[in-house]
């Protein structure tokens, strides 16, 4: 009888969905699902996905939860999947034509929407939606052949996301072009550039008005501009990302590590500093962290610390959390995967445990 031997890792997330006091975590680096009590600061092992990889990076995109049925979106993943919490239990809901997409990028976000999961294309054709009612899929209308009809041939369709109402904005791969995609109409348009000589990444949405980082295509200046006048309202000479705090923006460094909290019109309202974590494997080549929550960001969860940090009512996070460990099984490492993993099973072992 084979022993199911666990192992002690660092968990760090690709996907969450937080419910009550809950935070669902999907692992960044295998095939690994969790559930994390933010209240207790307990961390559990629920399941691994099949016919999956054992060892990849963000093998999801999204947690989607509806009532006890925990729709998981991929990225590099094979298959959308549906956990059923009672049962403990991963059901494979299959796509249309998905062996044509291994080792792809499916999707890069999904959205609960009128009682549908809609789904934003990444390097899939389709932008979808779910039935949760029955796992029916409804393919809405092929991106792709819509982008042909532009004169646009992309490899991977989108990069973010916001989504306003009925309408979803992606930003399209490696240009400085939008998508508007209105999934009740099911019709799609694109958005010309403001600034020709740039590419925009990273969309957010705030008081009213779409945000994007925008750079040019040589050197590294990155800006904040808003988008509905073009308005520059932030600029630093480093790589960042971003997201919305509350009624704020966090501008949050890929290398470094520092983050500024920024009010609507640029103004930094706080800085924060993190040392790494050291003693441990490094998991990731990126500093940057994540903001945790459904419509609310009230947790960031800190690459750089590998804490889960509570966001306060003045924007200024709260320096709590313990060290994100997790036990999962060791035979994830053990040569179970169906398929050629990205790193050896030995040094993926090496390289997350603590």
């Amino acid at each position: 009888m084979q022993m199911n031997y666990m192992a002690n890792i660092l968990v760090w997330p690709c996907a969450t969905f937080k419910e009550d006091e809950y935070l669902w975590i999907f692992h960044g680096k295998i095939n690994a699902l969790f559930r994390y009590n933010l209240m207790k600061e307990k961390l559990e092992y629920m399941a691994s996905l099949v016919d999956e990889k054992s060892v990849q990076e963000s093998l999801m995109c999204q947690i989607v939860k509806v009532s006890k049925k925990i729709y998981l979106i991929p990225h590099w993943g094979n298959h959308i999947h549906l956990y059923d919490v009672t049962l403990g239990r991963d059901t494979i809901i299959h796509l249309r034509n998905e062996e044509k997409y291994r080792g792809k990028r499916l999707f890069c976000a999904a959205y609960l929407l009128n009682n549908q999961i809609y789904c934003v294309p990444d390097s899939y054709n389709y932008f979808i939606a779910i039935n949760p009612e029955n796992n029916e899929i409804y393919y809405l209308f092929d991106v792709k052949k819509q982008l042909s009809d532009y004169g646009i041939d992309m490899k991977y369709i989108t990069s973010s996301t916001i989504n306003l109402q009925q309408e979803i904005y992606a930003v399209m791969a490696d240009s400085n072009l939008l998508i508007k995609l209105d999934y009740e109409k099911k019709c799609f348009s694109l958005i010309k550039p403001i600034n020709e000589k740039s590419i925009i990444s990273h969309l957010v949405f705030l008081n009213g008005c779409k945000y994007a980082i925008e750079y040019g295509y040589d050197g590294e200046k990155r800006r904040v501009v808003r988008l509905e006048d073009g308005c520059e309202i932030y600029e630093v000479n480093s790589f960042i990302t971003f997201g919305v705090l509350k009624d704020c923006i966090l501008v949050d460094s890929v290398h470094e590590n520092w983050m500024e909290v920024i009010d609507e019109h640029g103004k930094v309202i706080q800085k924060i500093s993190e040392e790494k974590l050291l003693g441990y494997p490094m998991l990731y080549s990126y500093n940057h962290g994540i903001l945790v929550g459904n419509e609310q960001k009230d947790y960031y969860f800190s690459r750089r610390t590998n804490k889960i940090m509570k966001v306060s009512n003045d924007k200024i996070f709260t320096r709590t959390g313990k060290l994100l460990f997790g036990k999962c099984p060791l035979n994830l490492f053990c040569g179970n995967s169906l398929y050629e993993d990205r790193y050896t099973n030995l040094e993926a072992l090496m390289r997350l445990l603590g």
